[in-house]
């Protein structure tokens, strides 16, 4: 079985570039003579990554939008390779190949979404292309999701079937792991954004009100440096660290006393895993698909009540019996979501595929 996966966003940091290293790291170890994967990427890309998905053939063509890469580059490329299966992992599929072939990831529905504020014109456009494109996936088609929340919301707005499997994040913690730095200070973690729905100043609300009677600063990443939201809390306890690497931010993971992530709408909720694979106590929203992902590793509560968050953070920190129950939690789901059973997942699924 030969399979063809879209690496366009293979060197984006987070959100879908995050997602298909995953993939390939679960792949990289289950490719034997059966079983092949080519992945077809930007000319320029940084051949390090050749190095890290060795057992992955690597594909280089010229880089234009990607747009036009999935309608025009990836078919060409498909059929000159004979290949049984295209991968498309970014929401989005080519058109022009036989839909019985094609495995398409659609993350979330959140593009579709006319509340939904778009930061510019670049994300403008992308969403109109998104939707444009998933309103025309066959139901031939393979449709894979990253949460059960996604899987209805998929069925709902696209009417399209689909499978959901959680993506671990342990590429991401191998990749950091060997070089962590230590920290002297106790600090509370908080993965948010210039987005509302990441519900970030109300993660300051709550800091602010308890912060007399804690010993623990809040640092905050996920957003650039000199925003008005950091400029509005100016606050010595209160640390932005504007754009990180991934060393950076594996860190901050090891050395937090807590991770706080009450979102209010993700189709997946990266650091939701990302605390579970770092061992660390966690508070997140009783919503889907934080409380699906989280699967009982965590501290849920309403992300729309200040009050709740200050009590749980306040629970977490002053007792030790609930931060050892939490961390017993995250290794008993980290059985689960890793990329061996990941690996073993996908593969079954496109051979499930392949007629």
């Amino acid at each position: 079985m030969n399979i063809l996966i879209d690496g366009y966003y293979l060197d984006k940091k987070r959100g879908m570039g995050r997602y298909l290293q995953e993939v390939l790291y679960a792949l990289n170890y289950q490719i034997n003579d059966s079983f092949n994967v080519s992945l077809i990427v930007p000319e320029k890309l940084d051949p390090i990554y050749e190095e890290k998905f060795n057992n992955i053939n690597f594909i280089r063509a010229r880089k234009i939008p990607h747009p036009m890469w999935e309608q025009y580059t990836i078919p060409s490329f498909f059929k000159k390779g004979q290949y049984d299966l295209l991968h498309s992992p970014y929401n989005t599929t080519t058109l022009s190949i036989n839909p019985e072939k094609v495995v398409v990831t659609i993350h979330d529905t959140m593009f579709l979404d006319k509340k939904h504020k778009n930061s510019g014109v670049y994300q403008w456009i992308g969403n109109k292309y998104r939707s444009f494109i998933t309103k025309r996936i066959s139901p031939k088609a393979t449709v894979i999701t990253v949460s059960k929340e996604s899987q209805i919301s998929i069925k709902d707005k696209l009417n399209l079937n689909s499978k959901s499997y959680h993506t671990p994040v342990d590429f991401f913690y191998d990749s950091v792991s060997s070089n962590l730095s230590e920290s002297s200070s106790a600090f509370i973690y908080h993965i948010g954004g210039l987005s509302s729905h990441k519900n970030t100043e109300r993660v300051i609300n709550a800091f602010n009100d308890i912060k007399d009677i804690i010993k623990e600063d809040l640092i905050i990443s996920g957003m650039p440096s000199g925003t008005a939201l950091e400029k509005k809390y100016s606050n010595p306890r209160i640390k932005f660290t504007g754009w990180i690497s991934e060393y950076e931010m594996g860190s901050l993971y090891n050395n937090a006393e807590l991770i706080v992530f009450p979102s209010l709408y993700e189709g997946y909720g990266l650091p939701v895993i990302e605390a579970i694979r770092f061992g660390k106590p966690l508070i997140t929203s009783d919503i889907n698909p934080m409380k699906e992902i989280s699967r009982g590793a965590a501290i849920l509560i309403n992300p729309k009540s200040t009050e709740e968050l200050k009590k749980s953070i306040l629970k977490v920190l002053s007792n030790d019996d609930v931060k050892d129950a939490l961390v017993k939690k995250t290794r008993e789901v980290r059985e689960k979501v890793n990329s061996r059973e990941f690996g073993v997942e996908l593969i079954n699924m496109y051979r499930g595929q392949v007629k």
